[in-house]
């Protein structure tokens, strides 16, 4: 609510409330987008929770593609498998339509038509006037021009100290930006720069372990559901934006993915809990 006051007196501004910017909102925004989607398209809701649920997705999305975050609106990408997963299902060797697939397709569609018809009005959103520069000509933006250029750098720093790296908060310094806070945008290559290779073998083992966890006898459910729609969002945020400290969502998730017990089997060891605690008061 703060954010749609916020851009109805400044329409043309970054967002910038709750003592937090636009990165920092936008991210929290796709994380309720996912979260929200899961929900509906994995559950069987009523249609007073459905509708209400739509209502909540409109509302973050529009603050999302007004507010000017292009990596946060990126990291919605995997809501396309999602939407893929739930629409098809595999029947004697061949795919086959669901229940879903009509309402998936029919959100797709009207997301599309939003968005068309954003872009033809008067006032352009600041969201997706920054991601339209992406593909406007040789320049994609000072923002995007900018990271490219701390990638090379940042490779280039690698290479004087493969292994090794040039040590914990070495960047903005070799960078020549100072001893003050600075990053490259991108996970691997702020690891990669400043603890070398072996500093990315423990980041990359411990996301593959992550993923191994979660995928042991993965099954339809909700909840590692949404905690695999939530790590490949994060993870696509770090490639673009934030350094280690700002993605902390993402060791979130690997933390989640970790943890093997479904809601399901607590809920059936809180029971059989007291189940023994009722027997022995009798």
């Amino acid at each position: 609510m703060e954010s749609v006051l916020f851009l109805g007196e400044n329409e043309s501004a970054f967002l910038n409330v709750l003592g937090g910017n636009y990165l920092g909102v936008g991210r929290i925004l796709s994380l309720g987008v996912i979260l929200i989607s899961v929900f509906i398209l994995m559950r069987k809701n009523n249609k007073k929770t459905t509708i209400f649920g739509l209502f909540l997705l409109t509302a973050y999305l529009y603050v999302m593609f007004v507010s000017g975050g292009r990596g946060p609106l990126v990291s919605l990408v995997p809501l396309l498998i999602l939407l893929a997963y739930v629409s098809f299902n595999k029947q004697g060797g061949q795919l086959a339509l669901t229940k879903k697939f009509i309402p998936s397709a029919l959100a797709v569609f009207l997301a599309v038509i939003g968005i068309i018809n954003l872009l033809n009005s008067d006032k352009v959103p600041q969201g997706l006037k920054r991601f339209l520069l992406l593909f406007e000509g040789n320049s994609m933006g000072d923002s995007a021009d900018t990271r490219l250029y701390f990638y090379a750098q940042s490779f280039d720093l690698w290479k004087e100290s493969f292994f090794f790296g040039n040590g914990i908060g070495s960047w903005p310094v070799m960078m020549g930006i100072g001893d003050k806070r600075g990053y490259p945008h991108n996970i691997f290559y702020e690891v990669g720069s400043e603890l070398g290779v072996i500093g990315l073998a423990v980041l990359v083992i411990l996301m593959y372990m992550s993923i191994h966890m979660l995928f042991t006898n993965f099954k339809q459910d909700i909840y590692k559901a949404a905690i695999l729609m939530l790590f490949l969002s994060m993870f696509i945020n770090t490639m673009v934006s934030g350094d280690l400290s700002d993605n902390r969502f993402l060791f979130t998730t690997l933390g989640l993915m970790c943890y093997q017990n479904s809601f399901k089997q607590t809920t059936n060891v809180m029971n059989n809990r007291l189940i023994e605690e009722r027997g022995l008061n009798n």
